[in-house]
């Protein structure tokens, strides 16, 4: 549920580094799927735009999408203008021509907020950042500012307030039977962004702790004990990994690759090599090898900050759903993984901050938009799920994933 924002809401929780987001304007999230906006945002633009211009504008390709179940209006879609289905209003030097001419105040708030998303958690709005938007990578990519979440009071920063004007509530979450309250969930994602500021240990070591601590966390359900603990064998996670890399068939991701590519700036997205992405999918290790593994340590702060980013998302709200995040985290780092080595392959380089930043937007890309059913993929349960009992748990965890 969207309520507007109350006066009680004076604080935004943000991840520090967000605070130096700014949309590289190259209209990439403008176009390539469909815009769904609410009928209070549509009603923003008309109002904005005279006649006869409103009705030139707004008049055709309009698609009206109702809820079967309770049949009320949830949103409508404009028809996409060819030949890169693109925003009807994107201007071709990527900006929007109804912000330019009218301010944000004639723009949905799809338009506004997009990539963050607000939730309500009590007294405080929280911005979450949708790592599909290059810019957002980019803020990870650059950025020495240590993740971790910052309050400010509304009035310091107006922009963020109009991100927040309209949050959704904050939904309540199961694992099994046990409930996953905020304060809960606050107090293990604290925990989990101070440990990924250590940038001495390979972010694998990182990864593989984390995933024994929750599995930990899921036997004894003991939150305010929670704790990263790093030592426990990594190899069975080294395993676990190498299922989740190879979980996703290469011709399907070679197909995602072409609708996601788009958000690639940092190297050319048509280069004839890339012809070859499919076979490198499917022969990764030879390029992870050869370009990827000394390039580790350089990568490092970027992939610590990538994780710290997810975890900060506790959940996330698709097709009216909200889904608990955490779960997917290994699996979006082990495609990306495997993507990146992917890319330097196809390129014939090695990988470096701009392929890892494709390879991990691709990564989250592909995870949010193809819902994959549970028994698809493996799970790192070697604690509280043995192979007899693992479809039942992996079932429980996947309705909130």
């Amino acid at each position: 549920m969207i309520r507007p924002m109350s006066d009680n809401d004076s604080r935004v929780v943000i991840p520090a580094p967000m605070l130096g987001y700014k949309c590289n304007l190259q209209g990439c999230c403008c176009k390539g799927w469909g815009i769904p906006f609410k009928p209070s945002g549509l009603v923003r633009l008309a109002e904005a735009l005279e006649e006869p211009e409103r009705s030139e504008r707004l008049g055709w390709g309009l698609r009206v999408v109702v809820d079967q179940e309770d049949e009320t209006l949830e949103y409508f879609h404009l028809e996409r203008v060819p030949p890169d289905d693109s925003c009807r209003f994107l201007e071709k030097e990527g900006g929007c021509e109804m912000h330019r001419r009218f301010g944000t105040d004639a723009l949905p708030d799809l338009c506004i907020n997009f990539p963050s998303i607000a939730y309500e958690t009590g007294e405080e709005v929280e911005l979450h950042w949708d790592t599909v938007c290059p810019a957002v990578l980019d803020v990870l990519a650059n950025t020495d500012t240590p993740y971790l979440a910052q309050t400010l009071d509304q009035g310091e920063r107006p922009d963020l307030a109009i991100r927040a004007r309209a949050p959704i509530d904050r939904p309540s979450l199961r694992l099994g039977d046990v409930e996953l309250k905020w304060p809960n969930l606050a107090h293990v994602r604290d925990v989990v962004l101070e440990s990924l500021l250590d940038l001495e240990r390979p972010t694998i070591e990182h990864l593989s702790a984390i995933s024994w601590s929750f599995d930990r966390l899921r036997v004894s359900g003991n939150f305010k004990e929670f704790a990263i603990e790093y030592g426990d064998p990594i190899e069975p996670f080294f395993d676990f990994l190498e299922l989740s890399a190879g979980a996703n068939a290469p011709r399907l991701l070679a197909w995602r690759w072409q609708r996601y590519k788009r958000f690639v700036f940092d190297f050319d997205r048509d280069h004839n090599g890339l012809d070859n992405l499919e076979a490198y999918l499917i022969n990764w290790s030879e390029p992870l090898e050869k370009w990827m593994v000394d390039a580790e340590p350089m990568l490092r702060p970027l992939l610590n900050r990538f994780l710290a980013h997810r975890y900060f998302s506790v959940f996330v709200r698709s097709q009216g759903r909200a889904r608990f995040t955490w779960g997917s985290v290994p699996h979006a780092y082990a495609l990306a993984i495997r993507t990146a080595a992917a890319l330097s392959g196809c390129l014939e380089r090695p990988t470096d901050l701009g392929i890892m930043k494709a390879a991990l937007g691709f990564a989250d890309y592909h995870y949010r938009g193809l819902r994959v059913p549970p028994d698809a993929l493996p799970w790192f349960t070697p604690l509280s799920a043995p192979e007899a009992e693992a479809s039942e748990h992996e079932a429980a965890e996947i309705e909130l994933m």
